[in-house]
């Protein structure tokens, strides 16, 4: 699914694209690109609304059924949280 710059429904001029592996949706194609009116970066190529539809209706029943997170999923998410927030803080210095 090709997406617009949602600010000014531009079409991007593609910055970078990748043909990724997901583990439940095979290989996609996923690009970057940027809003030619007002310099937006997002993700220009990704999954379609399909098939994410159809993932996200199969994960919801087993979402249902877990009730609360265990110590070591809470743990998973805590360290990956951390990561992020490190990644953004080393972006946020490069600019």
């Amino acid at each position: 699914m090709i997406i617009n710059c949602f600010l000014h429904n531009k079409k991007p001029i593609n910055l970078l694209h990748e043909n990724l592996d997901f583990f439940f949706f095979g290989k996609k194609k996923i690009s970057f690109g940027i809003c030619p009116k007002c310099g937006h970066i997002f993700q220009s190529q990704t999954i379609s609304r399909r098939e994410l539809n159809i993932h996200y209706k199969k994960m919801q029943l087993h979402i249902d059924n877990l009730g609360k997170p265990s110590v070591q999923k809470k743990e998973v998410y805590k360290g990956i949280c951390q990561l992020l927030n490190m990644k953004c803080l080393i972006f946020q210095n490069l600019c």
